[in-house]
């Protein structure tokens, strides 16, 4: 995020990580596909391509995103090493120091959706996302791997969900459209009400494509451990 703020003024911004492999045609997709939005925040993202230390390709998820606001709050899915994104949208994200964040993607994507930036998905992989045994984030573990991270994050009580929430209340509220402050406003509202929890447990405002993380995400809450 330092680096960010502290970059030169351009059109088109990216995170280039050290251990992947761009296609040739990485950068070029990603600006055909925002540049026409030049008169709003755009960011895209692409599907990666997982491989093995020598670049050897092995099989991984393969996200189906809905891009609503309420999923960005549930789900951290977006391959930070493949986005791009316009110049307005690193603007915005910048206006705003957070004294926490999971990670830097899923901080940036959420506000993008919060402030109603345009968001562009791309199914096609453009990078090798390389799984060496030194990732600090990686992929393509297994589903138990999946699973025992997950219970441990609910267990662990660090509310990664809840505390972000705030954070994006407290820098960008002024910067959101009514439907996305009241989606904000219930998910953060909750924490405080067994009643309230019941309903966003409920609220299909925060659905999000993969379901293992959806009914995780209803527990946490009821818990209120989300």
């Amino acid at each position: 995020m330092q680096l960010l703020r502290d970059s030169h003024e351009t059109d088109f911004y990216a995170f280039a990580d050290q251990d992947d492999i761009w296609l040739p045609d990485k950068l070029s997709s990603a600006i055909n596909a925002i540049s026409q939005y030049n008169d709003r925040p755009a960011l895209y993202f692409s599907r990666t391509q997982l491989t093995d230390a020598n670049l050897k390709a092995i099989k991984g998820p393969l996200i189906k995103p809905l891009l609503t606001f309420g999923e960005s709050l549930v789900y951290k899915f977006i391959p930070g090493c493949t986005m791009v994104f316009n110049k307005k949208l690193r603007d915005i994200v910048n206006l705003y120091i957070p004294q926490y964040i999971p990670m830097h993607d899923i901080w940036i994507y959420s506000i993008a959706l919060a402030v109603n930036a345009k968001i562009v998905f791309d199914e096609k992989p453009h990078i090798l996302y390389r799984q060496h045994g030194d990732n600090t984030i990686g992929q393509g573990q297994g589903c138990l791997h999946e699973w025992k991270r997950r219970i441990n994050r609910l267990r662990s009580g660090s509310c990664e969900r809840y505390n972000m929430a705030v954070e994006l209340k407290k820098g960008y509220w002024q910067l959101m459209g009514k439907n996305e402050r009241e989606i904000l406003a219930a998910f953060i509202d909750a924490k405080h009400s067994l009643k309230e929890r019941i309903q966003l447990a409920n609220d299909k405002r925060f659905k999000c494509s993969d379901m293992s993380t959806y009914r995780l995400f209803k527990l946490s809450v009821l818990l209120n451990a989300y």
